[in-house]
């Protein structure tokens, strides 16, 4: 997922991937003129069907341990499963690296859960659950997911690089299918991810902990049992989200309040001074680097769903401020100050257009909405993950914007009322202590 995600992809690739591409801009519109007047609905549609799912069978994965020795990993019961292929044409574009074609066989969770909350608003159930059910399978004893795995081939799961922001968007993914068909279907995984969010909540600071698991800087060796013990600011936003519509699809679960999770990310991790949000805390102290969803295209979302439309509009100018900018065509969004390249973070942009819409604001969301059908139409769909070559942020069609592409256009156009992230975080909204 977003800045995470990135690195943990280009820790399952050779250690020269995604480390030093570099090079200029490489989506830019035809010379004829055709993408100037792309309109969003279809090229929204278009992307919506270019996402792309595979069977995904029962078999013996393995995870590495920290001599690289495989440890065994047994999925769950899965019939007429899928996974969705995350990164589906990792070749489309010039100037990628050797090697980027295995991203082909990598599924990732979070990708997995995008792609069921929009198959699940589009109505479309059997689709939605195929993934879901794949997902069941693949959850950890503790109730947490590994990042990423393999969908047919070598059979690697990265079970050991766990990370609290994936885990809570596939709780938001599976209490929005139960709130849809209350089925019941995924209750006790559900529970049982709440239990891992529990577990990794800190008291002392009122936020969720990161996760497990740490790759070496150069992607050469993994420690499974490193313990992340800093709070992200992207992470307890997933996590607020989650667990409040955990709350509203089964009443009678154990769940953190997704509000008062809010109302401290609100609290501790706002640089009052700055105008924005910390990326997040560290046992030292908060890390005031900017990220684009910590700074304030996901915080602004949170702000308008706190009840907080002043600071959600203070964030997202201090998005423009500090991350925004110009390449050549394209109004761009940088993903941090730590990736000194000009490139595009398309998915973490996104946000910014659903939350402009939320805040009245629709003339400057259509004009986001307006500049992404045009990089699909000349980039092609799924919509590509960045603009320029970069560490950790590749030139590749990705599920990850594709679908927020088409949530944002499904809210801003008025095709369907506001779903993705639409849950009340105000306190008065809060359920019961239990």
């Amino acid at each position: 997922m977003t800045r995470a995600a990135a690195r943990a992809l280009a820790a399952l690739l050779p250690l020269s991937l995604l480390a030093g591409c570099g090079g200029g801009l490489v989506v830019t519109p035809p010379a004829d003129g055709r993408c100037a007047a792309a309109e969003p609905w279809s090229w929204a549609t278009a992307a919506s069907d270019a996402l792309q799912t595979r069977p995904f069978r029962r078999r013996q994965l393995y995870d590495l341990d920290a001599t690289n020795k495989p440890v065994p990993f047994e999925p769950g019961p899965c019939a007429d499963c899928a996974a969705v292929v995350s990164y589906p044409a990792p070749t489309r574009h010039p100037g990628g690296p050797d090697g980027l074609e295995r991203l082909a066989d990598r599924s990732f969770t979070y990708d997995n859960a995008l792609y069921a909350l929009l198959r699940v608003e589009e109505g479309r159930k059997s689709a939605a659950r195929a993934v879901l059910d794949t997902l069941a399978a693949l959850q950890r004893a503790d109730g947490a997911w590994g990042f990423s795995f393999a969908i047919e081939h070598d059979g690697f799961y990265n079970l050991g690089y766990v990370r609290s922001g994936a885990v809570a968007w596939v709780l938001y993914a599976m209490a929005r299918y139960e709130r849809r068909y209350g089925e019941g279907r995924y209750r006790l995984a559900m529970r049982r991810a709440a239990g891992y969010l529990r577990d990794r909540f800190a008291p002392n600071l009122g936020l969720v902990l990161g996760g497990y698991g740490r790759w070496s800087a150069d992607g050469a060796s993994f420690e499974p049992l490193a313990r992340a013990d800093w709070a992200s600011t992207e992470h307890n936003i997933d996590a607020a989200f989650a667990l409040r519509a955990a709350a509203l699809a089964d009443a009678e679960g154990e769940y953190l309040d997704g509000a008062r999770l809010a109302a401290t990310i609100a609290e501790r991790l706002f640089l009052g001074a700055d105008g924005h949000y910390a990326r997040g805390a560290r046992p030292d102290g908060l890390d005031a680097e900017p990220a684009l969803d910590a700074v304030g295209t996901w915080s602004a979302l949170l702000d308008v769903q706190r009840g907080d439309p002043a600071r959600a509009a203070t964030v997202l100018a201090a998005t423009d401020r500090l991350l925004g900018g110009v390449d050549g065509p394209w109004r761009i969004w940088r993903p941090g100050d730590d990736n000194p390249a000009q490139t595009w973070f398309v998915e973490g942009s996104v946000a910014r257009a659903i939350a402009l819409h939320r805040l009245g604001r629709s003339e400057h969301a259509r004009a986001d909405l307006a500049q992404l059908a045009r990089w699909a139409c000349a980039g092609g769909v799924p919509l590509t993950y960045a603009s320029r070559w970069a560490k950790d942020f590749p030139v590749t069609p990705a599920v990850a914007p594709t679908v927020w592409f088409v949530f944002a256009a499904r809210e801003v156009l008025g095709i369907a009322p506001p779903s993705l992230w639409a849950e009340s975080l105000a306190l008065s909204a809060t359920t019961p202590d239990r």
